[in-house]
């Protein structure tokens, strides 16, 4: 895994939890201000939405120097949504790996016609276009794999162990 997979995956999951973090303490305010609890989702539907959020981090790390700036806030949107209305754990940490993988899997498959230059000059016969270069996205399918089977044997031991969604949870009155 090279710096900017390392990178990735550090940022997404530091980036999320903290806009986690900070949107339930806002819920717990209201909550207790209310003096009621929040009913969130759980399950598929949680876990979508932490995945959205997680994986728009990532694509914002990603592109910081290019579109990154534009994505970022979106990303902390989705992150925001999906505290507001997702039940945060263990949704928030499968979201987490199925985001970052699906992005990392994302760029394996954009890079697939990767091809790497020679050393030296090249002759082409007249009429033959040659092209090489870009990225190789070789590097991105170890962690994507493993990112996204772990997101999804995750989510089924939760829902085979609990029922659809986990242990339903109303949050703190």
């Amino acid at each position: 895994m090279d710096e900017l997979e390392r990178s990735v995956i550090l940022s997404a999951t530091a980036v999320g939890t903290v806009v986690a973090i900070a949107v339930r303490l806002v819920q717990l305010i209201i909550a207790r201000a209310r003096g009621r609890a929040f009913g969130y989702a759980t399950g598929w539907r949680a876990t979508t939405w932490w995945a959205l959020g997680f994986g728009g981090v990532a694509l914002a790390v990603i592109g910081m120097w290019s579109i990154g700036i534009i994505v970022l806030p979106f990303a902390l949107g989705a992150c925001g949504f999906a505290a507001w209305r997702g039940r945060a754990m263990p949704e928030a940490a499968i979201g987490a790996a199925l985001g970052t993988g699906a992005l990392c899997l994302f760029i394996v498959l954009i890079n697939l016609g990767y091809r790497p230059c020679g050393v030296g000059p090249v002759r082409v016969p007249a009429g033959v276009s040659y092209h090489c270069g870009g990225m190789n996205g070789a590097p991105w399918l170890p962690p994507a794999i493993v990112l996204v089977i772990a997101g999804v044997i995750g989510e089924v031991i939760l829902q085979r162990n609990f029922g659809v969604g986990g242990p339903r949870s109303t949050g703190p009155a």
